[in-house]
C-alpha cells in the first residue's frame, strides 16, 4: 500500500466523523441528486446508507470490541471522549435566522429519536423554499475542551448551519457550517464556547438553507443538454438589427439573402427542435431591427420605408414560430422605437408586432394546449406585454418591458407581478445588465434600465426568478441574493452577440459582394441561448448555439477575446417555486475530552478497544505528538461487519495561471468513491490546500489533503508593439441617462501593459483613467444635450506602444414624452 504524503488517519469504524486535518467548513466540488423531501419532520428509518456497522468482536461476557488503527508508522494514541445525545427536539420552517431563544416558526413536528449515530435511523426536515430548522437541548455540567457536533446528510447545493445561543450576546452563534456532500454524510464540528452553557444546557440550532452559489460545474462542449435531464426549455436571442439590416441593405441579393437566413435560421431551428428539445416558449428582447434609431433623419420618408423593409423581414422571419405553434414574446429595442421616443398605438414596431397579431396566436390550439395567452400593457399597443404559460409542470408569467422603461410601465409591471404572485415570474427587457469583462462572464454592471427594474421590480417582487435581456454587446451572468429580501435570489442573464464576426469563409460570402474569405462580418446574433431548465433541482443548463453556423458557444467570435466559454456553456441557480431546501440529522452531540486511554495504534499494530456493549454510544479522540489528529463516535453494533482497507496518497502539485487544474492528476486510492473538496483557483498565484476524501465499500474513511503550488505562467518577452489599435463600445442615450465607454486598446494583437486614456466631450476634456489590462470603463455625463456628439478618446502611449487618438460619435435622444 502506498504512503500517504503526510499522517493520515485510518479508523477500522464506518462511522468514523471528523478529522482536524479537515476545515470547519468545506464545500464538495462534487455534485448529487437532491435530497428527498418531504412531510414535516419525523423520525423515518434509512434503508440506503453508504456507512455499514464497525468490524465488531463477541468478547466473554457478550462484550464487543472494534478495532482502532491508523496509516501512520508512528504511534498513534488513542483516548476516549464523552458523547452526550440530545433527549428530545423538534423542527419546523423559519423565514429568517431567528434573534431570540424562542421564536415562531410553521410546519412542527416533534423529534423523539435520541439520535444515536449511525443507528439507521435519521430525523428529516421539511423540503421548503424558506428555511427548515432543528432545535435541540444538550445537558452540560462544563464545556471546557469539547466540543459540538452534527452529523447527517443534505444536497451538495445546500448549506447546513450549527447554531448555539451564546448567553453572554443573547443570540445565535454559528458553531460550524458546510455543504451537503454527493455521497456519505458531512460532519460538522465546533468550540462548545463557556458562553454556550446556560445554567447546565446546551441551546442547539440546525438550520438549512439555499446558498443559491453559482458554483455549479458544468464542462465547456459542442452539445445540448440530454432532454431526459430537464423538464422543459426556453429559447432567447436578441438584437438581430445588423441581420435584418443586411438582408435589406446589402448590395447583392445573394448577400442579402445570406443575412435573413442568418436570423430566419433561429426561429427555424427552434420550430423544429420544440418538440425534441422541449422547448416551450421562445423570447426575442428587442432591437429586432437596425435603422429605426434617430429621432431626426434628413429623409424621414426614406428612412421609414428603409425601417418598414427590415421589419417585413422581421416579421416574416417571427412568423415561422406562429406557424409552428411556439408560444413566443417579443419587446422593441432603442433601434425599433427611435432610441425609446417612439411609443403608444402608433409605434412602427406595433405595425408588424401588434396586439392583435398575439391575440389571434392566443386562440390557436397549440397555445392552448401550453395553457397560454397574451396581455399588452395597454389596448392596441404592444411596446410592454405579459405571456402567462405552463411548463415543467409549473405556471409562468413573461413580463416583457421595451427600452426606456417609464414610472407608468414600471407601475404597470408590479401589479401584473403582484397579480400573479403564485407564479414564477420570467422578466424579460432590452437594456438590463452590461457585459462582463470576466472571462466566465460572472460580473456585470447596469445597463440603461437596469438598475431602477431592479430596484423598482425584481426586488419587490420574489416571485420573479429570471431576467433576461440584451442592447450591450457580450454576455453576462449574475445571481443575485436577497434581493429585498432574505432569500430573495434572482438569475439575471444578458446574451447579446451581435459584434461578434465571423470570417465571410464561414457564411459562403468569399468574393460576394467584394468580400475576400478572411474579412470579419458580424453574424454573432445567429446565436440563440436554449436554456433548459430542471424544476426539481432548481437549475438552468444553458447552451449555445448558432443554427446557421451549426456551431455551439459564440467566444471564438468575440474579437475582443473576453470569455473562455463558460460563458456559454454553464449550469446555474434559479429560484423557482420547486426549488426546495431539507436536510437529515443522524446525529447531533457535544463531545468532551477525558482521561480516560484507549491505548497506542500504529499501522503495524491496530488498537482493540474492548468491553463495550452493543447500542452504546462512543467517542474517541487520537493524538500524535501532541497535535489531535483526529475523532469520531459510533454506536456499538449488534453483530460483526467487514474489515476492509484502502489507502490514499497525495503528492505536492503545482500549475499555472489561467490553466485547468484537473484534482484527480497524481492521487492514488485503492477505492474508485474519491471525494475532492473544494477547488484550485488558478487565476491568482499562490499555495493552496485540497482536501479529499476516500470511502471503502465497509464505510471506512480516510480524509486527507496535499498542496497545490499555482505559480505565475511564463511570459515571453514583451515586444516592441508599435501603433496602438483603440476600440471604443459606445451606446447612443437619451437626455438624463447616462451611457458608459467602453474602451480598449491593443498592439500587435495583445492588449497593452499600461498608459492612460483621455476622453473629451465635443471638444472639452472631461476625464482621464489609467488602463487595466488593456480595458478601462468611463461613465458620461447624464445630462447631455439632446443631437449628436463627439467623443475623442486619447491614448498616452507607453513604454512599448505608441500614443494614439480617435473620434466617435453618438447620439442624445430627447427625453421621452409619456
Amino acid at each position: 500500500m502506498p504512503r500517504p504524503s503526510r499522517s493520515i488517519l485510518m479508523v477500522a469504524l464506518a462511522l468514523v466523523a471528523t478529522l482536524l486535518i479537515l476545515p470547519k467548513t468545506w464545500t464538495p466540488a462534487s455534485a448529487a441528486a437532491p435530497v428527498a423531501g418531504g412531510p414535516a419532520p419525523a423520525i423515518t428509518p434509512t434503508t440506503t446508507s453508504t456507512w455499514e456497522l464497525p468490524t465488531a468482536q463477541a468478547s466473554p461476557g457478550g462484550d464487543r470490541a472494534v478495532t482502532l488503527s491508523t496509516l501512520s508508522t508512528a504511534g498513534v494514541e488513542f483516548s476516549e471522549e464523552q458523547v452526550t445525545l440530545p433527549g428530545t427536539g423538534f423542527g419546523g420552517v423559519i423565514s429568517a435566522l431567528p434573534t431570540t431563544l424562542a421564536f415562531d416558526y410553521a410546519k412542527g413536528a416533534a423529534i423523539t429519536d435520541p439520535l444515536r449515530p449511525g443507528d439507521g435511523l435519521t430525523a428529516t426536515t421539511a423540503a421548503t423554499g424558506r428555511f427548515p430548522f432543528q432545535r435541540f437541548e444538550l445537558s452540560a455540567a462544563a464545556l471546557a475542551d469539547s466540543a459540538l457536533t452534527w452529523r447527517g446528510t443534505a444536497d451538495p447545493s445546500r448549506l447546513v448551519r450549527l447554531w448555539a445561543w451564546n448567553t453572554a450576546t443573547t443570540s445565535w452563534e454559528q458553531v460550524a457550517a458546510g455543504r451537503g456532500l454527493a455521497e456519505g454524510q458531512l460532519s460538522l464540528r465546533g468550540e462548545a464556547k463557556a458562553d454556550f452553557n446556560d445554567g447546565g444546557a446546551v441551546h442547539l440550532l440546525v438550520t438549512g438553507e439555499d446558498p443559491f452559489a453559482d458554483d455549479l460545474n458544468k464542462p465547456v462542449n459542442s452539445a445540448f443538454a440530454d432532454p431526459s435531464s430537464y423538464d422543459f426549455a426556453l429559447a432567447h436571442y436578441t438584437d438581430t438589427q445588423y441581420l435584418t439590416e443586411g438582408a435589406v441593405e446589402r448590395r447583392s441579393a445573394k448577400e442579402r439573402a445570406v443575412w435573413r437566413k442568418a436570423y430566419a435560421e433561429i426561429p427555424r431551428w427552434i420550430a423544429a427542435n420544440a418538440s425534441a428539445r422541449k422547448i416551450a416558449y421562445a423570447a426575442h428582447t428587442g432591437d429586432v431591427i437596425e435603422d429605426w434609431f434617430s429621432t431626426a433623419y434628413a429623409d424621414e420618408s426614406a428612412a421609414k420605408a428603409n425601417a418598414r423593409a427590415q421589419f417585413a423581414v422581421a416579421s416574416a422571419n417571427q412568423k415561422i414560430l406562429d406557424d409552428a405553434g411556439v408560444v413566443n414574446g417579443i419587446l422593441p429595442g432603442n433601434h425599433d422605437t427611435r432610441a425609446g421616443t417612439e411609443t403608444g398605438k402608433s409605434a412602427l414596431f406595433n405595425d408588424y408586432f401588434g396586439t392583435g397579431r398575439y391575440q389571434a396566436l392566443e386562440e390557436t390550439s397549440q397555445w392552448q394546449a401550453e395553457n397560454a395567452s397574451y396581455h399588452p400593457w395597454r389596448s392596441g399597443d404592444n411596446s410592454n406585454h405579459y405571456d402567462l404559460f405552463t411548463a415543467g409542470g409549473l405556471d409562468f408569467v413573461a413580463v416583457h418591458l421595451g427600452y426606456g422603461v417609464s414610472p407608468a410601465e414600471i407601475a404597470w409591471a408590479n401589479r401584473v407581478l403582484t397579480r400573479y404572485a403564485d407564479r414564477n415570474a420570467i422578466l424579460f427587457t432590452h437594456a438590463f445588465n452590461k457585459a462582463s469583462y470576466a472571462a466566465d462572464g460572472r460580473v456585470a454592471d447596469f445597463s440603461n434600465d437596469g438598475i431602477r427594474l431592479e430596484e423598482q421590480i425584481v426586488a419587490r417582487n420574489p416571485n420573479v426568478a429570471l431576467v433576461l435581456s440584451g442592447h450591450e454587446h457580450g454576455v453576462s451572468v449574475a445571481v443575485k441574493k436577497n434581493l429585498g429580501k432574505p432569500g430573495n435570489n434572482v438569475t439575471e442573464l444578458l446574451a447579446d452577440y451581435q459584434f461578434y464576426q465571423v470570417k465571410a469563409s464561414e457564411v459562403g460570402l468569399t468574393g460576394v459582394g467584394g468580400h475576400q474569405a478572411g474579412d470579419q462580418l458580424r453574424f454573432g446574433a445567429s446565436f440563440l441561448q436554449l436554456l433548459q431548465f430542471n424544476v426539481a433541482r432548481g437549475e438552468i443548463t444553458i447552451d449555445t448555439f448558432s443554427p446557421l453556423l451549426n456551431n455551439f458557444n459564440a467566444s471564438e467570435y468575440d474579437n475582443q477575446h473576453r470569455y473562455t466559454g463558460s460563458e456559454d456553456d454553464t449550469v446555474v441557480p434559479v429560484q423557482l417555486t420547486t426549488r426546495k431546501t431539507s436536510f437529515s440529522t443522524d446525529t447531533v452531540a457535544l463531545a468532551t475530552p477525558t482521561d480516560t486511554a484507549i491505548g497506542t495504534a500504529s499501522a503495524a499494530a491496530p488498537l482493540s478497544w474492548t468491553g463495550l456493549a452493543s447500542g452504546q454510544v462512543r467517542g474517541w479522540r487520537a493524538t500524535g505528538k501532541g497535535d489531535v489528529l483526529g475523532y469520531g463516535m459510533f454506536t456499538v453494533p449488534a453483530a460483526a461487519g467487514p474489515a476492509t482497507t484502502a489507502g490514499l496518497e497525495l503528492p505536492a502539485a503545482t500549475t499555472e495561471t489561467g490553466k485547468a487544474f484537473d484534482a484527480a492528476i497524481g492521487v492514488s486510492a485503492g477505492t474508485s468513491a474519491l471525494t475532492v473538496l473544494g477547488g484550485v483557483d488558478t487565476q491568482r498565484a499562490g499555495n493552496l490546500q485540497l482536501g479529499y476524501v476516500a470511502t471503502d465499500a465497509a464505510g471506512n474513511q480516510w480524509f486527507g489533503s496535499r498542496s497545490v503550488s499555482v505559480v505565475a505562467a511564463a511570459t515571453a518577452e514583451a515586444p516592441d508593439r508599435g501603433y496602438p489599435q483603440i476600440s471604443v463600445l459606445l451606446a447612443s442615450t437619451r437626455q438624463g441617462i447616462a451611457t458608459t465607454a467602453y474602451v480598449t486598446v491593443k498592439a500587435g494583437g495583445h492588449l497593452v501593459g499600461g498608459g492612460e486614456i483621455t476622453l473629451s466631450l465635443d471638444g472639452h476634456r472631461f476625464t482621464t483613467a489609467a488602463l487595466t489590462e488593456g480595458r478601462v470603463q468611463l461613465r458620461l455625463p447624464a445630462e447631455l444635450k439632446p443631437g449628436g456628439h463627439v467623443l475623442q478618446t486619447a491614448y498616452s502611449g507607453d513604454s512599448v506602444t505608441e500614443a494614439a487618438r480617435i473620434e466617435s460619435t453618438f447620439t442624445v435622444a430627447a427625453r421621452a414624452q409619456r
